[in-house]
């Protein structure tokens, strides 16, 4: 499958950036134990960037209560960074992938995966990887900071 060259992350806390909101923390790549399939996988939602299209559909998206979903705003990744990343680190591959998997709702959806039964301390550092190749971009419209973006 081809994939796009760049992906998407939703913020939805500053809790998941870094004190002066550069950048982000390990938390917006937490990879959750209730998101672990059965097949060892633990998915961390993202969108694909088909488009100029998806981070606009992506800032729009909606909580069950018609809030934004991503309140704070949007991290974009670089596709490149993971494959180089998988490709130098031979022990990675079994540890971290990434998926298509387009939603009823959502034609740009994926996940980022991480095998939830492999090292503990190589997880760490993929997350860690994942937060530093972050490009951030806060929402214009935040009602807690004002127009702070990219």
């Amino acid at each position: 499958m081809k994939y796009p060259d760049k992906f998407i992350r939703g913020i939805t806390t500053f809790g998941w950036l870094l004190e002066d909101r550069t950048g982000a923390n390990m938390n917006l790549f937490a990879f959750p134990s209730e998101r672990s399939r059965r097949d060892g996988w633990t998915e961390e939602s993202i969108n694909w960037m088909d488009d100029a299209a998806a981070i606009g559909f992506t800032l729009s998206q909606r909580d069950d209560d018609g809030e934004p979903k991503f309140k704070v705003g949007i991290a974009i990744l670089a596709r490149n960074e993971l494959d180089t990343l998988l490709k130098r680190h031979p022990g990675v591959r079994g540890i971290f992938r990434y998926e298509r998997a387009r939603l009823p709702d959502n034609e740009y959806h994926g996940n980022l995966l991480l095998h939830e039964a492999k090292n503990k301390t190589l997880k760490g550092m993929i997350r860690g990887y994942l937060a530093l190749i972050s490009e951030i971009r806060l929402r214009e419209d935040n009602q807690e900071d004002g127009a702070i973006h990219s």
